[in-house]
């Protein structure tokens, strides 16, 4: 079962010393929580409850948080494209980043932003020099995909309606 070798490795980078990647996860501190830790096969009946099956394709687990642990509220599948952007030698994004015509004000709850195949994307609220407020996806920021907020007061350069679009 793929999600048990997944699994076996989560546990491997965080507390075998030997393990050529302990020193990114363990050796930083990163655990994992009591709950998936259990004994007798408990810890992984109690990830796969929380985890659910791997989607179909080339998904691995993610932690939302790369400083934070392996734990159900900061962990989720995400494709290995989208999990090379969430890694400690990636920039991160944080409040007042300039992308284009776009601030970062915030980070949103990207848990409630679902997309195909149980994916959860990592989502900003921006402000435009226009004025207008949007919510854009981490990846196409980084990217430089998403320079402005591209509604039509901002294109035709008028005043703002000052409203929010998800994008």
């Amino acid at each position: 079962m793929v999600e048990y070798q997944i699994y076996h490795q989560m546990k491997q980078r965080c507390y075998n010393i030997n393990h050529k990647k302990y020193s990114q996860y363990g050796g930083r501190g990163i655990i994992i929580c009591d709950r998936w830790l259990e004994p007798n096969g408990k810890g992984f009946l109690n990830f796969m409850e929380d985890m659910g099956r791997r989607p179909e394709g080339n998904y691995s687990i993610e932690r939302i948080n790369v400083n934070g642990n392996y734990e159900p509220n900061n962990c989720i599948w995400v494709t290995m494209t989208e999990q090379t952007t969430n890694k400690t030698t990636t920039a991160i994004i944080k409040e007042g980043d300039v992308f284009g015509k776009l601030t970062i004000i915030r980070e949103v709850d990207g848990k409630e932003r679902n997309v195909s195949g149980g994916r959860i994307r990592r989502m900003f609220l921006c402000r435009c020099s226009c004025g207008n407020e949007v919510v854009k996806r981490m990846d196409k920021l980084r990217q430089g995909d998403i320079v402005s907020c591209g509604l039509k007061p901002c294109n035709r350069h008028s005043n703002s309606t000052n409203k929010i679009n998800v994008i």
